[in-house]
């Protein structure tokens, strides 16, 4: 997002409890962009009340959760089988878009 749109966002990103996940991102130097990496956050819902848009996997409570809000997501991934489904109701439904590829997330996240 950084070299797409520079100095004009702001990323949280919550890992849950991926422990391995958190120390890489929080490692990591990022220029013009403010980043703040998580763990297990209580109150999700209070982070999508003021985002401008989510990055997610296409799970079924997120994606429920987004579209109450009318917060565009952006899904990166889903798990075969049981959230397949998930990523067209997204993308026809107007709800957002999909891709694994980082830069064309950046991309269009930076153009919503």
């Amino acid at each position: 997002a950084a070299r797409v749109c520079p100095d004009e966002a702001q990323i949280v990103a919550v890992c849950g409890k991926n422990a391995e996940l958190r120390r890489r991102l929080a490692s990591k130097q990022y220029a013009n962009v403010t980043v703040q990496v998580k763990g297990f956050v209580k109150r999700m819902s209070d982070y999508m009340q003021v985002a401008d848009c989510l990055v997610t996997k296409a799970g079924p409570g997120t994606i429920a959760e987004a579209c109450t809000r009318g917060l565009p997501m952006m899904l990166s991934s889903f798990l075969p089988g049981q959230e397949a489904g998930n990523v067209p109701f997204v993308t026809k439904g107007g709800f957002g878009d999909y891709s694994q590829k980082p830069a064309v997330i950046a991309t269009t996240v930076c153009g919503w």
